[in-house]
């Protein structure tokens, strides 16, 4: 049981952490079709970050928030990037290195919490599932 609070608390928080992502190169964006799709992915996120929820409200637990040092990084980080480039391209490619390095922390927890309930796991594979997803459909604004 301790197992599934940790993971679902780790998938909330990382729902998290790629809204707030896509929400900051949102802005930046120019063509109508690549806003959509962002804008697509940050609901699909926040579906994920809504399923967590209802989850963790079973064990009696609350969400996670993304960790403050990392959220902190990827601000400063996007900020200076979006400085040197906001095109399209340059967007679909940060959103695309957060969904690989997303998908890899997504890869450990699915090694190392084995023993979670099927619906833990189901949650965890629907994430993993949508950053490959989203990756796949930045492919076509490079």
């Amino acid at each position: 049981m301790e197992e599934n609070k940790v993971l679902l608390k780790r998938c909330n928080a990382g729902a998290k952490m790629a809204i707030g992502t896509i929400e900051r190169v949102y802005p930046f964006a120019t063509d109508r079709a690549f806003k959509d799709t962002l804008s697509e992915y940050i609901k699909k996120h926040e579906d994920i970050v809504a399923r967590t929820r209802e989850q963790l409200a079973n064990f009696c637990e609350g969400g996670a928030d993304p960790n403050p040092i990392a959220e902190f990084m990827a601000k400063i980080t996007t900020k200076m990037r979006l400085k040197r480039d906001c095109s399209d391209g340059h967007i679909a490619i940060m959103v695309i290195e957060g969904c690989n390095m997303g998908t890899k922390k997504l890869r450990e927890y699915k090694q190392k919490y084995q023993n979670v309930d099927k619906g833990s796991a189901e949650t965890l594979q629907s994430l993993m599932d949508l950053e490959g997803k989203l990756m796949q459909e930045m492919q076509a604004y490079l």
